[in-house]
Order: C-alpha cells, then sequence, then structure tokens
C-alpha cells in the first residue's frame, strides 16, 4: 500500500516534528554531539551548524519522500533466497505474498 499510494503531507510533517524533536533531545547528551561532531568531520570535512540541520529537515518534501518509496520499496527489484528446511510450496507463498 505504501509503495503504491506514498506518504500523506500530514504524516510527513508528524515525521518532521519527530525527527526534529529526537535530533534537539540527542544533543543534550555530550556524548552524542561529539559523535555528531565525528561523524560530520569524518563524512564531509565540516560540521554542520544545529539550525541548518533542522533548515534541511522541513525543506524535506511530499515528493523526495515518496520518490524514495517508489525507489527502495519497489517489490518487483526484490530477490528471495533462503537456506535450511524450506520446500517450494512454501518459496511460492512467500513469493505470492510479494505481488504487487
Amino acid at each position: 500500500d505504501l509503495y503504491k499510494s506514498g506518504f500523506t503531507q500530514g504524516e510527513i510533517d508528524i515525521a518532521k516534528i519527530y525527527v526534529t524533536g529526537n535530533f534537539l533531545l540527542s544533543l543534550e547528551n555530550s556524548t552524542n554531539r561529539m559523535l555528531k561532531i565525528g561523524r560530520e568531520i569524518s563524512y564531509s570535512k565540516r560540521i554542520v551548524p544545529i539550525d541548518e540541520m533542522v533548515k534541511m529537515i522541513k525543506e524535506v518534501r511530499e515528493k523526495d519522500i515518496n520518490n524514495l518509496v517508489k525507489e527502495y520499496l519497489d517489490l518487483g527489484k526484490f530477490s528471495i533466497a533462503a537456506t535450511g528446511p524450506v520446500n517450494e510450496k512454501l518459496m511460492e507463498k512467500i513469493a505470492a505474498d510479494l505481488k504487487v
């Protein structure tokens, strides 16, 4: 269903509030703050200011999220692998359940 219809703007707004709140709360812990700085220096060679990070979260658009859903949740791109005592009937059921 998510692949077909995507997220609504309301759902995305709630997620942005949640992500922003968790991000800001995580910075109250000095260990988390130092880990954030270390990751940013390692990955991008710059420290992203907190207000810039919050701005980037707020700028995420419904279209951006739903494009990612289409790209990463396309069941036609998935494969099934199994090990152990798996019979053909079970594999057929799993494949049928994954049909879009």
